[in-house]
């Protein structure tokens, strides 16, 4: 009897379903069509309970993965921001770079001028 059959059948015994013989559905014929009945309810409702728990793990999984590509969404967004704001930094500091040539190159000509012709 494999695990599953075995667990079945402590769990029907346990749940005052009275099972006198080996219930193994793959294998056996189940005489008693009364038993067979209720004992299948009860594989049925602990199916359904199964199937809803994996459901619900499920579920948990897709939120979490959900959460996890929100995260990393962020993260991407302020990284973006960061190499934005990085860029304009480097934007305005090479426009002050160019304006204290411009002013290098102007100043000295002025003062040519200027010391020429006071």
């Amino acid at each position: 009897m494999d695990k599953r059959t075995q667990n079945h059948v402590v769990k029907a015994a346990n749940s005052s379903d009275i099972i006198a013989y080996e219930i193994n559905f793959r294998n056996t014929k189940i005489r008693s069509t009364w038993n067979y009945k209720r004992f299948r309810s009860f594989i049925n409702i602990e199916e359904k309970q199964e199937e809803e728990e994996k459901e619900e793990e499920e579920e948990e999984e897709e939120e979490e993965e959900d959460e996890e590509g929100e995260d990393e969404e962020e993260e991407e967004e302020e990284e973006e921001e960061e190499e934005e704001e990085e860029e304009e930094d480097r934007d305005e500091e090479e426009e002050e770079q160019e304006k204290e040539k411009r002013t290098r190159r102007r100043a000295p000509c002025y003062l040519q001028r200027h010391e020429k012709n006071p």
